[in-house]
């Protein structure tokens, strides 16, 4: 770790929890690997995990969060169902995995 950053290691931003430091980037800064509460990994920089703390979850948290929004909204008929195939494929893959 760059002697200048501030270790975030064991600290928690939205649904994502800074496991360690990874690597640092020059046009991204620092790298911490983070677990989201789903259980996933992903990388995230140092600027997106204090961007906007309440609204921070995975990719795959994201893409579940907004089908349930779309399910609840009135948008067409045929969107809703492409969304809720979408929801039920990565319940089913998020299933398999554990």
């Amino acid at each position: 770790m760059p002697p200048n950053a501030v270790d975030l290691a064991g600290e928690r931003f939205g649904r994502l929890s800074v496991v360690r430091y990874h690597r640092s980037k020059k046009a991204k800064g620092s790298q911490w690997l983070v677990r989201c509460v789903c259980g996933d990994f992903e990388l995230r920089s140092t600027r997106a995990l204090r961007s906007d703390a309440e609204d921070l979850a995975c990719q795959d948290c994201r893409k579940v969060d907004y089908l349930r929004h779309l399910s609840r909204t009135s948008v067409k008929r045929d969107r809703i169902g492409v969304a809720a195939n979408q929801l039920n494929n990565l319940a089913a893959k998020s299933r398999s995995r554990g």
